[in-house]
């Protein structure tokens, strides 16, 4: 009797289990979709935030990064990476005062960078793409 009770019990699991991963696998197919679902279910983490933004900047989805990137910033003024994510997609988006004005406003973190291999790497890109993208448009400005 206790052997069948196992055996019903192993096989409810197993039934549970397999439900569960079909619910949660499609959720996790892509970046954007695992950060999404992660802010939708937590939707006070900068981190989900974070991640959701830079998600969607690696896809090239700009119009919605721009719209979490002003949510973001107006929720979570002191996410550095948020604002670093931001000035990024400003540079795609070729809006280069705004992305100057978001590296402005990051050289009063620049302490908390400095302690984070991570950002500063980022933080560093982030400035030699905007120098390239502002070489760019001045040649462009000085061509027509």
């Amino acid at each position: 009797m206790h052997r069948v009770a196992a055996v019903v019990l192993a096989a409810a699991w197993v039934a549970s289990s397999a439900t569960t991963i079909r619910a949660t696998l499609p959720l996790w197919s892509s970046e954007v979709s695992l950060w999404y679902w992660a802010l939708q279910r937590h939707p006070e983490s900068e981190l989900a935030a974070s991640q959701l933004l830079g998600a969607y900047l690696d896809a090239g989805r700009y119009a919605e990064a721009r719209r979490l990137a002003d949510r973001i910033l107006a929720e979570h003024p002191h996410c550095t990476n948020c604002l670093i994510n931001s000035a990024f997609l400003a540079i795609g988006e070729n809006n280069l005062e705004r992305a100057a004005r978001e590296v402005s406003m990051l050289g009063d973190r620049e302490a908390e960078i400095a302690a984070s291999g991570f950002l500063q790497n980022k933080y560093d890109l982030l400035r030699d793409q905007l120098r390239h993208a502002r070489r760019q448009a001045s040649g462009a400005a000085q061509g027509d």
